[in-house]
């Protein structure tokens, strides 16, 4: 469904922040479709460079956009008000603001000078609550659904970032063995374990192996000493060495297949885009100069499993381990990463294998009341997909 026209502007002053994600979004849904239509991008020299690729992502779409410039002095209210007076002055058409990014002092500002040379200007801002357009217009506040879709190319893209090429080229969706995966998750799930913390860890882990060897064996992947047969491994899924093959084999990346595969069973749910196990350099223009003089990437960071519903980012993290103290790093962690190119719309999950997920996320909300996470144990690994429709549909 299109975002409503009555809501679209042929003018629209967007304030630049540190996230150009909700930038993007408001020019996709508030900009006119047709005609003579202008973009105007408020930015300090601090946000310039996050100006300059939300032009370039924007410019794809036919969207022309114009750099209005804020120098650091203590006169910032005086050249906002001149910058947006002279410009609607000259413009002719609807005009709009968007201050969801930007800091309140350039949002206050610019709303009183918009609306000071025109009072029938249209106001808005992301409400990463409510994931709605919240439109105020003659006095009056409503809210329309948010239409605009995002890919992770793009997002990454809008955020300077890239793919770590040491690890992967691009993104993937390839599962390796689902059918393995599947019958890990039931197998475990089904044995109901002991959760007495003496041994439940240790447990886990047995369990886990021994479903582990006998899919492998099921399959024809492993004989029956639980070797690896490789040639069969390598033809029969998107392995690309032997070590690939044997860390996915022995290790916990099963995981991330089963979730994954979880994920595309309810892409129904407004699910536009899903990838697995990629590495994100930070800073990539920063990079090649770097690696010229063969340094490393600085700071690079690996996300599991993850997925946009329209513009919203879903990450969900995997961990084989009950160990709470490491399920905890491990999804915080996450939250951190997902917020830092999700913004404070993007969400974040842990599929791990503590027996009590509610105590271990109810502990993270304790010692941090603002961060909202969701933690899946073991007994909910088998009807995964479920879990995660009503997560997403809570949200």
């Amino acid at each position: 469904m299109p975002f409503p026209s009555h809501y679209q502007v042929d003018h629209l002053f967007v304030l630049v922040g540190d996230n150009p994600l909700p930038n993007y979004v408001a020019a996709k849904c508030l900009l006119a479709p047709k005609g003579k239509r202008e973009l105007y991008l408020i930015h300090t020299t601090k946000t310039e460079k996050t100006a300059e690729r939300l032009d370039a992502v924007l410019s794809k779409d036919n969207v022309s956009a114009q750099y209005i410039l804020l120098e650091e002095t203590a006169d910032l209210p005086g050249q906002i008000d001149r910058h947006i007076t002279r410009v609607a002055n000259r413009a002719t058409g609807t005009l709009g603001l968007h201050y969801t990014g930007g800091t309140k002092i350039m949002a206050v500002h610019a709303y009183r000078a918009l609306d000071s040379v025109d009072a029938e200007s249209q106001f808005s801002y992301l409400d990463s609550q409510k994931l709605a357009m919240c439109i105020e217009e003659n006095n009056r506040l409503t809210y329309s659904k948010i239409t605009a879709e995002v890919d992770f190319k793009t997002l990454f893209t809008l955020h300077g970032l890239e793919l770590n090429p040491d690890k992967r080229e691009k993104l993937s969706t390839v599962l390796k063995l689902p059918e393995v995966s599947l019958e890990i998750a039931e197998t475990v799930t089904q044995k109901k374990l002991d959760i007495a913390p003496t041994s439940f860890r240790s447990d886990l882990k047995k369990t886990v192996a021994a479903a582990r060897q006998e899919s492998l064996k099921k399959h024809h992947f492993a004989d029956e000493n639980n070797n690896l047969l490789f040639e069969k491994l390598l033809q029969s899924s998107s392995f690309v060495s032997e070590d690939e093959a044997e860390a996915w084999a022995k290790g916990g990346h099963w995981l991330e297949d089963y979730v994954l595969d979880q994920v595309q069973h309810v892409k129904d749910q407004g699910i536009t885009d899903y990838c697995i196990d990629f590495s994100i350099c930070v800073g990539h223009e920063q990079y090649s100069r770097a690696a010229r003089n063969g340094q490393l990437y600085r700071d690079d960071f690996q996300l599991d499993v993850a997925f946009m519903r329209h513009y919203q980012l879903f990450v969900l993290s995997c961990a084989t381990s009950a160990h709470p103290t490491e399920c905890k790093a491990k999804l915080l962690e996450a939250y951190v990463r997902a917020k830092q190119i999700g913004g404070s719309e993007a969400r974040v999950a842990l599929v791990c294998g503590v027996a009590e997920p509610k105590k271990l996320s109810n502990e993270i909300k304790v010692a941090n009341p603002d961060i909202k996470v969701e933690v899946f144990g073991y007994e909910q690994w088998e009807n995964l997909s479920d879990h995660i429709a009503d997560w997403i549909q809570r949200l």
